[in-house]
């Protein structure tokens, strides 16, 4: 474990203990109260995670809230190993008290994910309140441990903490108390039943961007490192235009080197004709000498085509897409990889990036509407083109790659636009719109 860093001035550390007395008091709903423990704490004693874990019954927590996060993603291997680690805590009668954890205490799976997940000092500080009833968990996480005066605090914030959840908790219970079950039960029922019959279509939302259909790709023609890029983003270029230059120095000498060897084989070849006129038997080696000849012109045009494709040209006009030009500037490349394209301003298509478990039936012809972030009250109107089948990964998850043809607009947009799309599928009910994925879920676990 790391040392802790310098103590702090025990006046700022106990007006910050006040300051946090007050927030937690005074937060008025459950979320907010849950919001200033897992942030707020922070300033009392600094750390780079916290997890606020929530009484679930039958002695299990429950995650409920993430510092620097404003919902917690049950489907996350972060929240699943935190959740584990608890339940750890709590079988091992570990969780009675505030207590650093090492890891002895812990199982070979929970520590060989510690690194993963976590800092390399955790506090686990559970959250008691009246009768020593149990109304949640606070998990710090940081590099560094905590000093004695910052244990001691924290402490004394944890009572704190447990009775401001214990007043909601009891807060809840009461409103809960107040309403009859069977006309909750009835309203819920007629809810469910009026939304049920609702018709409507089916659609994802999904991250989109403007990109160039066909546009045409100047790859590497050659092994080699790039020189420099003649041209920059967003520059239009006509037909043989200079786009980028390849390193030429080993290529000039390659051919400096041939020509010369053409020289000296043309040379010897002269001196054999005139050599012929005088002795007869020199012409059995001219057809030699001839060959070699030969040999050396190809391997000059060899190395004549092999620096000419040093510099490459435009074969079309259009405007550049290519990253910062200053990135390439002594980058290798490979034969065949792209450096750059040149696309047509006008003849574009939208990429979207359907995440896997969002997806809808997704069929060419598909109506889309694509609101761009730079005019976002405003909407583009297309079609599906294709879409490809086979997952790829987006960022952080898995998506489909959907490609859209917008339809007839006066204004083109450019190139390279962000924005988000909205894909409509089949024709369906309010129901199944909203527990589509709980019905899923539910299928996964069941295993229908």
């Amino acid at each position: 474990m790391s040392t802790a860093p310098g103590s702090r001035d025990p006046l700022q550390m106990f007006a910050a203990l006040l300051q946090l007395e007050k927030l937690v008091l005074d937060a008025e709903t459950l979320v907010e109260t849950r919001y200033v423990i897992a942030n707020a704490t922070r300033t009392l004693s600094p750390f780079v995670q916290s997890i606020l874990f929530s009484d679930a019954g039958n002695k299990r927590l429950r995650v409920s809230c993430v510092s620097n996060v404003s919902d917690v993603d049950r489907a996350s291997p972060y929240v699943a190993w935190a959740e584990r680690l608890a339940a750890h805590l709590i079988a091992t009668n570990a969780d009675s008290g505030l207590r650093v954890i090492e890891p002895d205490q812990l199982t070979p799976t929970l520590r060989r994910d510690w690194a993963e997940f976590a800092s390399a000092c955790l506090l686990w500080i559970p959250l008691f309140a009246r009768g020593q009833q149990r109304r949640g968990a606070l998990l710090l996480s940081r590099e560094t441990s905590w000093t004695p005066q910052e244990l001691a605090l924290l402490t004394h914030l944890a009572t704190i903490y447990g009775h401001a959840l214990d007043r909601h908790h009891r807060q809840t219970l009461a409103w809960r108390s107040a309403w009859r079950p069977a006309l909750l039960s009835t309203l819920t029922i007629a809810v469910v039943a009026g939304i049920s019959i609702i018709p409507i279509r089916l659609s994802v939302v999904a991250p989109a961007e403007i990109v160039a259909r066909d546009a045409f790709v100047v790859a590497a023609p050659i092994d080699g490192v790039v020189r420099q890029l003649h041209v920059v983003p967003n520059q239009p270029v006509q037909p043989d235009a200079l786009l980028a230059e390849l390193e030429s120095g080993d290529l000039k000498g390659v051919q400096d080197v041939a020509a010369k060897a053409l020289e000296v084989s043309q040379a010897e070849l002269r001196r054999s004709q005139q050599a012929s006129f005088l002795d007869p038997a020199r012409k059995a080696d001219l057809a030699l000498l001839q060959a070699q000849v030969d040999l050396r012109l190809r391997e000059l045009q060899l190395a004549q085509t092999r620096l000419s494709k040093t510099q490459m040209r435009a074969e079309r006009s259009g405007v550049v897409v290519v990253d910062d030009p200053q990135l390439w500037r002594g980058r290798p490349v490979r034969v065949g990889e792209r450096i750059l394209s040149i696309a047509d301003p006008a003849h574009i298509e939208v990429t979207i990036l359907v995440p896997v478990k969002d997806a809808v039936a997704l069929e060419p012809g598909n109506e889309v509407r694509l609101f761009l972030d730079t005019d976002p009250l405003n909407s583009l109107r297309g079609t599906v083109r294709y879409v490809v089948y086979e997952s790829t990964l987006a960022g952080e998850w898995p998506a489909y790659k959907v490609t859209a043809q917008l339809d007839a607009t006066p204004s083109i947009p450019r190139i390279g636009l962000r924005g988000t799309a909205r894909i409509y599928g089949d024709q369906t009910t309010v129901f199944y719109y909203l527990f589509r994925r709980p019905i899923t879920v539910a299928r996964q676990w069941l295993g229908w």
